[in-house]
């Protein structure tokens, strides 16, 4: 792969906003902490009275409320660290905590406020918002480091940051290798702005515009990896990352993306040990669906996506199984330029620093980097509430509010996230992880089609007369539809899948054995036992072995993530390699117990497995052997095999519809005891959302 890295921002739309609106009063200081004070002490439903007053009084507790309902006492101690600990120290308390303080919760008096949709409450039409102000004033993630990869930091400006909240003592250049993270560009600063723009200072300490920030006493450690053009090396980003976690950033925000590079998920992975590591899932969805751009899929990595303000998918935001969640974005669409600026739902508002005017200014900016930033500054605050990275984790993504189909899916991931709800699940302790969905199709030679785990019946061929058998299916970059191809070139389409084209009424050399979509599902290749090639839709001609005299006949095809190449595989394992498709590897020179009769690529596209007849798998690229068949006495031949959604597991399928399961692939039944009408031909992966990220 060529690497590729650019800001995760497909356009600035910029308007200076100089409206105004009346100042709130500011949120009280909290009173200086004492010794004295008073708890809630909950003990065991069947403790008796006697039991609860030995308790008060080795606690030396002064009963001052029952709280019959709920078993609990509100007591007034001398020493509350003491109280706590006595408590504590008994089999008979269930539960005791501080009386704290509970106070009318406000918006921020920022006076541009009014135009972030993205913080308000969820109401009405706005169902693309992070839900950020119920948990204002009382969160604001003190203390918590989050590293901003990315142009650097540009401080000033009428609003910026709170006195000490960006660590330039520690901050990094990349790009020039010196210590000062400057940034040149203005995505940073907005990015910067997004997670900790100081908030609650009424007229921006200068009699200016103001607005708020997610986790505005956070502290901010600028890492600068982009230059002024907004473009950087996959190696300084590597860098950075590991710098990101040396320097203890307990949140790593990666508003970037680009190609597939293994050592910068190496990287990732490393920081995810120590960090939150939250990347932007790309912008280039606007023509047709996109994968997720990498740092966001790699494994470790949560990968963010964009919302408009109706909660809708934001039409640029990159899709797929790696998508762990969204939040806002704006609207990039071309429907949405046309009211810009004029409607601020279309758009993220923040004070950054323009370098074309060399001023600062209050810009609406647009794209799943805005949208990752929410989620960085969401993870700040939650880390304040409670350290473990892990308990943050599940809180983040398992609250978050489902879109969509039910359940997480390719477009949304687990849903919008709510940091209100984020916040109550990190507090309950009643955090159980994002729920999981797994499933996989297989396709019989009649078109039929048997679904397993949360796989969905989208429709079959089953009851109509073929004139050809089905020989192979392909699933739509959503995973809510799939075409099926027939040894004609025939085409059927099901679910989101669009018919653009078929061979159904040419007259072939060779018949049609496998098929491959495009990355945005506007298109797909059929491929002939020849190696005869046909594109339709946005599918291109790469090249073909229609003309070559081939030791075997060709079996199979396999795409390049991106679609920009493919494989082709003959039955004696031999690669055919065209455009931006690497070879890796093949076993033309080995003789073979068993036939080749698929190759499936792995999600990053730098390797594939070939599969045999007989369950045989080969490895090659960044491809990962987890098991075979080869050793087992089959009932029936494989035909098919498909990966997980990170590729550390596969499923393969024989022809009964039997299942085997290897590396972190689970197996959800099989038809391997059904009498079947034909034969199963083909398998794909469905869906695979899981928080373990398996």
């Amino acid at each position: 792969m060529r690497p590729r890295f650019a800001i995760a921002l497909t356009v600035v739309i910029a308007a200076q906003m100089l409206a105004t609106a009346p100042p709130a009063p500011a949120s009280p200081a909290e009173a200086a902490p004492t010794r004295g004070g008073r708890l809630i002490v909950t003990f065991r439903d069947e403790v008796a009275d006697g039991a609860v007053g030995a308790a008060h009084r080795a606690a030396r507790g002064r009963l001052r409320r029952h709280l019959e309902a709920i078993h609990s006492d509100v007591v007034a101690v001398d020493d509350v660290a003491g109280a706590l600990a006595t408590y504590r120290g008994r089999p008979d308390v269930v539960s005791v905590e501080v009386d704290g303080k509970v106070r009318a919760l406000a918006p921020p008096s920022d006076n541009l406020y009014p135009l972030q949709w993205n913080l308000q409450p969820v109401g009405g039409a706005n169902r693309g918002t992070l839900n950020w102000e119920p948990v204002h004033p009382l969160l604001q993630g003190a203390g918590v480091m989050v590293a901003i990869v990315d142009s650097g930091i540009r401080e000033g400006g009428t609003d910026g940051f709170e006195l000490g909240v960006v660590r330039s003592d520690i901050d990094y250049d990349f790009v020039r290798d010196d210590p000062v993270a400057d940034d040149e560009n203005g995505h940073g600063t907005h990015i910067a702005g997004t997670i900790a723009q100081r908030t609650d200072n009424l007229t921006g300490g200068g009699g200016g515009p103001s607005v708020a920030g997610v986790a505005s006493k956070a502290q901010l450690l600028p890492i600068k990896v982009l230059d002024e053009l907004g473009e950087g090396s996959t190696s300084d980003a590597a860098a950075a990352i590991l710098y990101a976690a040396q320097q203890g950033a307990k949140v790593i925000n990666l508003s970037l993306g680009g190609d597939y590079s293994a050592a910068l998920c190496r990287a990732v992975a490393r920081a995810s040990a120590t960090a939150l590591v939250i990347a932007a899932s790309g912008n280039e969805a606007e023509g047709g669906l996109v994968p997720v751009a990498y740092p966001a899929a790699c494994p470790t990595a949560i990968g963010i996506g964009a919302l408009r303000y109706d909660g809708s998918r934001a039409p640029y935001s990159n899709t797929g199984c790696e998508l762990a969640a969204t939040a806002p974005g704006g609207d990039l669409s071309a429907a949405g330029r046309l009211f810009a600026p004029r409607d601020a739902r279309n758009g993220v508002l923040q004070e950054t620093f323009d370098p074309a005017s060399n001023q600062f200014g209050f810009f609406y900016d647009s794209g799943t980097s805005m949208a990752a930033a929410h989620a960085a500054g969401a993870a700040a605050v939650l880390l304040g509430v409670n350290p473990d990275l892990a308990t943050v984790r599940r809180a983040l993504l398992g609250s978050a509010r489902d879109l969509g189909p039910a359940g997480p899916d390719d477009h949304y991931g687990s849903g919008a996230l709510d940091l209100t709800d984020a916040v109550v699940a990190a507090r309950s302790g009643n955090n159980p992880a994002p729920r999981d969905a797994v499933g996989y199709w297989m396709v019989a030679a009649d078109g039929g089609i048997f679904s397993f785990g949360e796989a969905g019946f989208l429709g079959s061929t089953g009851d109509l007369r073929l004139n050809s058998p089905i020989v192979s299916m392909a699933r739509t970059p959503s995973g809510q539809g799939y075409w099926l191809v027939a040894a004609d070139g025939g085409i059927f389409s099901f679910g989101d899948a669009k018919f653009f084209g078929s061979t159904g009424a040419m007259r072939l050399n060779k018949p049609i054995v496998g098929m491959a979509a495009t990355g945005s599902g506007q298109g797909y290749w059929l491929v002939a036992s020849d190696g005869g090639i046909f594109a339709f839709g946005d599918a291109a001609f790469y090249g073909s072995t229609g003309g070559r005299r081939l030791n075997s006949p060709i079996v199979g095809i396999g795409t390049e993530r991106t679609g920009r190449g493919y494989w082709l595989v003959g039955s004696d394992g031999g690669i055919f390699a065209f455009g931006e498709a690497g070879f890796f590897g093949s076993t033309g020179a080995i003789r073979l117990n068993q036939p080749i009769v698929a190759i499936t690529p792995t999600p990053t596209g730098d390797g594939y497995w070939l599969v045999a007849s007989d369950g045989g798998i080969f490895a090659f690229g960044d491809a990962g052997f987890f098991g075979s068949t080869g050793a087992i006495k089959l009932n029936r031949p494989i035909v098919g095999l498909a990966p997980t959604c990170y590729g550390t597991g596969y499923w393969m399928v024989a022809s009964d519809g039997g299942i085997f399961a290897f590396g972190s692939a689970p197996f959800l039944g099989s038809t391997g005891a059904i009498a079947l009408n034909q034969p199963i031909v083909s398998m794909e992966m469905a869906i695979d959302h899981r928080f373990s990220q398996g």
